[in-house]
């Protein structure tokens, strides 16, 4: 680890991750999944840098205790992704104390705020939206500061309502409609026989563009195939399986369209 100039001479490093400037001294240990991070003491603060990153079950085993005999002052920062985080959690933790008893607790800074102070940022944020969208998960979360649940997948809540109807299950194809195959290898791993190791496919047949132009599908048959030769076994060409003409197959984020 290099310091700063201004420390030359003043501040020590030891063991590669203990800063230390007089009597005062900070550490910096790794998170990640098998760091060696216990045994550590807390006195005045305890930080949690990208707290979004830090597996909660880590936190509480590993790291929160370093301020239980001190009862350190604990500070999370990062950005939010889903509510399975960390940082999320505890936001919503503080939160709710901030209810209790009118004390602030979480701040947030959202991009605007800070491309007002470093007009740079700014351009580069609006960058990022000119490429991929203001609706995009990334830009959502790490710059609109937006808890996503289940918006980021393949099947975020807004399509899933686009699926809805009052259809009936098919086996076959309807002529002159047209169809997509969806099919999610669920991390198949090979000789699991049970339903969490099988591939599953959805087919949707593309209907008229509803009244906010997008055009809305309908899900007429959905399936569950044992194995990965199983799913391979039931497509030939754009051919399905039951006489399903596919326009095109989505398998785990890639698009294709049939030889």
């Amino acid at each position: 680890m290099a310091l700063p100039a201004a420390f030359a001479g003043k501040a020590t490093v030891r063991d590669g991750y203990a800063v230390t400037l007089g009597r005062a001294s900070a550490r910096f240990l790794s998170a990640a999944p098998g760091a060696n991070a216990r045994g550590q003491t807390a006195d005045l603060l305890l930080v949690a840098n990208e707290a979004q990153d830090i597996a909660p079950d880590i936190w509480d085993a590993v790291f929160d205790p370093m301020a239980a005999s001190t009862n350190a002052t604990t500070l999370f920062l990062g950005t939010v992704w889903s509510r399975d985080t960390l940082q999320a959690r505890q936001m919503a933790f503080l939160r709710e104390e901030e209810q209790r008893d009118g004390r602030q607790r979480v701040w947030t800074v959202p991009w605007q705020m800070v491309a007002r102070e470093l007009p740079a940022y700014g351009d580069r944020v609006r960058a990022r939206m000119a490429q991929f969208g203001p609706a995009h998960p990334f830009i959502r979360t790490e710059y609109c500061l937006e808890e996503l649940d289940g918006e980021g997948g393949l099947f975020p809540p807004s399509r899933i309502a686009a699926m809805q109807g009052n259809h009936p299950r098919r086996h076959a194809a309807e002529p002159g409609k047209r169809y997509a195959l969806l099919l999610d290898v669920a991390g198949e791993e090979e000789g699991d026989p049970g339903p969490a190791g099988w591939p599953s496919s959805v087919l949707l047949r593309r209907r008229p563009h509803g009244l906010d132009r997008r055009p809305p599908y309908g899900a007429p048959r959905a399936t569950r195939a044992s194995g990965a030769a199983g799913v391979a076994g039931k497509r030939g060409g754009g051919r399905c399986h039951g006489g399903w003409r596919r326009a095109g197959l989505l398998s785990d984020g890639h698009l294709g369209r049939p030889a």
